[in-house]
């Protein structure tokens, strides 16, 4: 499981990547009292993230699913490189595909620049589920 207390042990320094997490309140960020996984690796220097875009709040798999499946396909099959558009498309597949997850078009929120460009050769790692 990655946690805030994981990011000093990684080894990507000045390979800045997007932290994407289709996961419940990982965003959280508006409780004072706490920072949060994506805010923690937006604010730490030279291993961090440059940008996150994951929930606020509570959802459920199937709208982050389909949240999941309109950022890939902005991104590879529409080629799209900047950050803000292709969470936007995101958001739109999932409103074009669903009227039962719109709540998550208000909770997934971009901490980070919506101008940022993404580099042509974007990688995808997914983590390993063990059941």
């Amino acid at each position: 499981m990655f946690t805030t207390s994981s990011i000093p042990s990684l080894t990507n320094t000045g390979k800045l990547p997007v932290f994407i997490s289709m996961t419940c309140l990982v965003g959280n960020y508006n409780n004072p009292y706490m920072r949060v996984l994506d805010e923690t690796l937006l604010f730490t220097p030279s291993i961090g993230s440059v940008a996150s875009w994951s929930p606020v709040g509570k959802g459920l798999t199937e709208g982050h699913d389909l949240l999941d499946h309109g950022l890939i396909t902005a991104l590879y099959q529409q080629h799209v490189t900047t950050l803000g558009q292709s969470t936007l498309l995101a958001k739109v597949y999932l409103a074009a595909n669903s009227s039962a997850y719109l709540d998550l078009l208000d909770t997934f929120t971009l901490l980070g620049d919506p101008a940022l460009r993404l580099p042509i050769d974007i990688k995808v790692f997914l983590p390993a589920v063990v059941r």
